[in-house]
Parts: C-alpha cells; sequence; structure tokens
C-alpha cells in the first residue's frame, strides 16, 4: 500500500465516522438545551402536584419526571407543595426542585423566609442539593441556623 493509498482510506474512513455519528451529536445537544415543556398549564401542573401523593411508586416516579421536564412553570406549586401536611408530597417536591436545579434557586431562596418551618427546611435541602452557588445562598441560610 502506498503512502497516498493509505492516507486516502484514512481519511474515506473518518469522514464516514463523522457522517454517522454527527447527527446523533446534533440532536443530543438540541434536546439538552430545551429547559420546559412549553404545552404546560397550570391545570396540569396542580393535578401532577395532587399525583405527588400516590403511595404507587410507578406512578410517582412518573409524575416527578413530568414536573422536571416541565421545570420552571412548575416551581411555584413545587414551591407551595413544601407546605403540604403529607411528607411523601414535601419530599418529591424538593426532590423535583433539586432536579429543576438553576431556574429552582430564587424561588426556593424566597421560600427560606417562609413562615413554615417544613417550606424552609425543604428549601434549603433542595438548595444543599442543587449546590446552589454559595455566595447567593450562604448568607440566607446562616440565620436559619437558630431555627429550631
Amino acid at each position: 500500500m502506498t503512502k497516498h493509498y493509505r492516507q486516502t482510506l484514512v481519511a474515506v474512513i473518518a469522514l464516514s465516522f463523522l457522517s454517522f455519528t454527527s447527527p446523533l451529536l446534533l440532536i443530543r445537544n438540541a434536546t439538552a438545551g430545551i429547559p420546559s415543556e412549553p404545552t404546560a398549564n397550570p391545570k396540569e401542573i396542580a393535578s401532577l402536584i395532587k399525583n405527588l401523593k400516590s403511595n404507587n411508586e410507578r406512578e410517582l416516579d412518573a409524575t416527578i419526571k413530568k414536573l422536571e421536564k416541565i421545570g420552571e412553570p412548575a416551581i411555584p406549586a413545587l414551591i407551595e407543595a413544601l407546605q403540604a401536611q403529607n411528607l411523601l408530597v414535601r419530599r418529591s417536591a424538593a426532590q423535583v426542585l433539586k432536579q429543576i436545579a438553576g431556574p429552582a434557586i430564587p424561588a426556593l431562596t424566597k421560600a427560606l423566609k417562609n413562615s413554615g418551618a417544613d417550606v424552609r427546611s425543604g428549601a434549603a435541602s433542595a438548595l444543599g442539593s442543587i449546590n446552589a452557588e454559595a455566595k447567593t445562598v450562604v448568607p440566607q441560610l446562616v440565620p436559619l441556623l437558630k431555627d429550631s
């Protein structure tokens, strides 16, 4: 095999590989940048929040995934769900807020000042799990250390 032939063969193989894999990379990058589901409406979000009470693990997981997919539009309802009597609802709401992460930080920071200890606790837990920017969050968490 001549040197020129080898170089041509390597180039053809490389181009073939890239032509098969590059669409996959483009699809992955496009879907990763979608922050929320545009079809979410307040009634659907309210219904999903009610489903957080489910004792059926599959139903609960599906509900959590749907709320995570909705993203930012669900944040106010999830913050409100941190006040629920039902412990499962509070935990599930905190879990979803952790997954939403960045867009949830301002709402969670605001929830740290809520009169309900459960809400403050859930918000602090979610912020800790998100690994929120310390400069923003720590000053607001310090007063909560006095909370009993």
